[in-house]
């Protein structure tokens, strides 16, 4: 048996990585590649190359945040207890998860819905402008839009515009997916909007930021 310390397993993973990125010919934006790396690491999974989708200067905005020292709310005791504390101290930060709170599983319960997205209407009085870590509860982001749209701010929800223009090495012009990088056009099947309408949620086709269904 070989045993290898665990900084040496993660830079060998990281190398595989590259070489991998490499023989497919994708270059990732500067910015994008650690945290697409550390996503197939922790995942072991390249399908993320296609899956996850880079709003315009996310990575940006949230090293910012996070140095600002805001805080942070997740949508699972397993995803507060995975984020480091003693790194969030160093940037007087925090993290908080809501999902156990009693007020919150009453709430859900009065009301027919899910304790996700009660959390995500309680963190919005008790941590406004915070950074929100939305793991598998998707009704946490449906609640996310519904609050993007009811402030009236530029969200990701979409509209039919009924023509675009497709520009090569672009993507579409004017939309926050183009760029020199290698996802520059969004998709989803019409199938997952009508799963998520068959479980009762009120999603329109653009919900989710997408340029074609």
């Amino acid at each position: 048996m070989e045993y290898r310390k665990p900084a040496d397993i993660e830079r060998r993973s990281m190398e595989i990585i590259g070489e991998e990125l490499s023989r497919r010919g994708i270059a990732l934006p500067e910015d994008i590649a650690p945290v697409m790396k550390r996503v197939i690491h922790t995942t072991a999974d390249f399908d993320y190359l296609d899956t996850l989708t880079f709003t315009r200067d996310a990575v940006d905005l949230g090293v910012r945040a996070l140095l600002d020292g805001t805080p942070i709310v997740t949508d699972t005791n397993m995803a507060l207890a995975g984020i480091s504390k003693p790194g969030l101290r160093k940037l007087g930060s925090r993290v908080i998860c809501y999902m156990a709170d009693e007020d919150v599983a009453e709430e859900a319960k009065s009301r027919e819905t899910t304790r996700a997205a009660v959390s995500v209407e309680k963190a919005a009085r008790e941590a406004p402008g915070c950074i929100y870590a939305v793991g598998n509860a998707p009704t946490a982001l449906l609640e996310l839009i519904r609050q993007n749209e009811a402030d009236d701010r530029k969200g990701i929800q979409k509209t039919n515009v009924g023509h675009a223009v497709f520009a090569e090495g672009l993507g579409i012009e004017g939309d926050a997916h183009a760029g020199n990088w290698h996802r520059q056009v969004s998709l989803i099947s019409a199938d997952k909007i009508e799963e998520f309408r068959s479980r009762g949620a009120d999603v329109a086709y653009g919900a989710f930021g997408e340029n074609l269904v």
